[in-house]
């Protein structure tokens, strides 16, 4: 150590004691709804932005080649967040009203619709197989300890099953539930074309 050995001293005392780490600040989340997606002309990314002029926000999209060359780099590089964000609504409600993208959203349904029944049937298939299963060995245990075979074990084990029965019971409500919304519930076409 140079200098003052005291002085040294206290600085490596000084860089053993951890300090209390610095709260994090939580990022702020951009309102911008185009904020990742939307591109500029060149191919850069458009970055949301805002400026404040006469306690008036105004909210735009900059070119990120722009924004970090200049304006020259990339011409017509800015555009006011409203006009731009409307554009692509209004062009995604023109996309998604052809007759083509209508089509192919309601046989999708129609074949997502279809694997998910699939698959809660044979979930229900499962837990109601479960649950007879339990209901059988139930009843063996309640014949025994009819016959008078039965123990504090097997009295203990029959509670055990009526929990797994309930469970069972409570799981089998659910899947039909499921099941009888996924068949209530169906895309209109005429509802989309109209959205």
């Amino acid at each position: 150590p140079c200098g003052d050995l005291a002085v040294w001293y206290v600085v490596d005392a000084g860089l053993d004691v951890k300090a209390e780490p610095a709260p994090r600040r939580r990022a702020r989340r951009s309102t911008a709804r185009l904020s990742g997606i939307a591109r500029c002309h060149c191919g850069a990314a458009l970055t949301p932005t805002s400026a404040k002029r006469k306690g008036r926000v105004y909210a735009y999209y900059v070119c990120a080649t722009a924004h970090k060359l200049g304006a020259k780099a990339c011409p017509s590089s800015r555009i006011a967040a409203g006009k731009l964000e409307q554009h692509v609504v209004s062009e995604v409600r023109r996309i998604a009203r052809s007759p083509d993208v209508i089509t192919a959203a309601v046989e999708q349904d129609r074949h997502l619709r279809a694997q998910e029944r699939s698959d809660l049937m044979a979930d229900l298939t499962e837990a109601r197989g479960g649950r007879g299963r339990v209901l059988k060995r139930r009843s063996s245990l309640v014949d025994a300890m009819a016959e008078g075979h039965g123990s504090d074990g097997v009295a203990g084990e029959i509670r055990r099953l009526d929990g797994v029965l309930t469970a069972s019971e409570q799981r089998i409500r659910g899947l039909e539930k499921d099941l009888d919304c996924l068949t209530a519930a169906r895309i209109d076409p005429a509802a989309l074309r109209a959205a």
